[in-house]
């Protein structure tokens, strides 16, 4: 097979965000316990004492009802200004964002993104998985494009990329626009490391960028990688010397299938090229041939990798 040209495409690749819902501020409690007391109060002065524990009681509940619905309604304001895009293995999904930027959503990801954006300030999504972007560049304005991610932010100006938060590491590639990696403090502050760890990495085109916890980040030329991290785009595979391993991995975030190898060095067994497959079953047809090993798709999700003299 036959190495496809370079096409004009940045990519990034990083890992999991995790939201936390936002209480209710305890000044707006207070404010709302305050007034149904004042006017419980007032109403208790004209009632007869009787009446005084009933008008209580109904007064708590009233309260609390109250501040149920406050809550709930708060809590689905929240909910109504955000979606939540999702995708199953083996399933890629378009969606057309509020500034008519277009994400393609791998399979096993998810994207959270706000309904409304305004003018001003950036225009912000967060990500777990992986998904390849094309943002409309906002040049009257010059608004940011924000992807956020556990161990970095990416702002980006007009461009196109790819990212990628299934493993503990994480890629960048670029290869047009203009992109800054905000490495946050949980990749950017291991000691004892040999590799330089920056908070902020301004990226050229033609570099790319691995991000990890023990590492933190380190940014390199690239020729040949940007395909092999974007190419699920179009339903395909690139490979450059790539492992057993490497594509077992692949397989596993994408299709959910739990790859299991009888003999380990056959995990070291790596092949180079170019193939399209828009199933696991033709994924597997291929691997056969390539590596010249048996794939043996099981019921329980499983795919069992053994030798051809076995």
């Amino acid at each position: 097979m036959k190495n496809q040209e370079n096409e004009n495409r940045g990519e990034y690749i990083f890992n999991f965000f995790r939201f936390n819902k936002k209480e209710i501020s305890p000044i707006v409690k207070e404010e709302n316990w305050d007034g149904l007391e004042h006017s419980l109060s007032k109403s208790l002065s004209t009632s007869h004492k009787k009446r005084n524990a009933a008008l209580w009681v109904s007064g708590f509940m009233m309260a609390a009802s109250l501040l149920l619905i406050f809550v709930s309604r708060n809590s689905n304001n929240k909910l109504d200004d955000t979606d939540i895009y999702q995708t199953d293995f083996a399933q890629i999904k378009k969606v057309s964002l509020p500034d008519g930027s277009l994400v393609t959503l791998n399979a096993n990801s998810s994207l959270k993104v706000p309904k409304h954006w305004s003018e001003k300030g950036s225009r912000e999504i967060w990500l777990e998985g992986e998904a390849y972007f094309e943002v409309t560049k906002k040049i009257a304005t010059g608004q940011k494009f924000v992807v956020h991610t556990n161990l970095a932010d990416v702002e980006v100006l007009g461009t196109k990329f790819n990212v990628n938060t299934r493993r503990e590491e994480s890629y960048v590639v670029l290869e047009e626009g203009k992109v800054r990696l905000i490495i946050k403090e949980s990749a950017s502050t291991k000691e004892n490391s040999k590799k330089s760890k920056p908070v902020i990495v301004e990226m050229k085109p033609g570099e790319v960028a691995s991000i990890d916890n023990a590492a933190g980040v380190v940014i390199e030329p690239t020729v040949t990688k940007e395909h092999r991290y974007s190419g699920w785009v179009n339903n395909e595979f690139h490979f450059d010397h790539t492992s057993l391993l490497e594509i077992s991995k692949t397989i596993e975030d994408t299709y959910g299938y739990k790859v299991v190898v009888n003999d380990p060095q056959l995990l070291q067994n790596e092949i180079s090229g170019d193939l399209r497959a828009h199933s696991l079953s033709e994924l597997v047809e291929v691997l056969k041939v390539a590596f010249n090993l048996n794939f043996s798709v099981e019921q329980n999700k499983t795919i069992t990798v053994t030798n051809t003299t076995d």
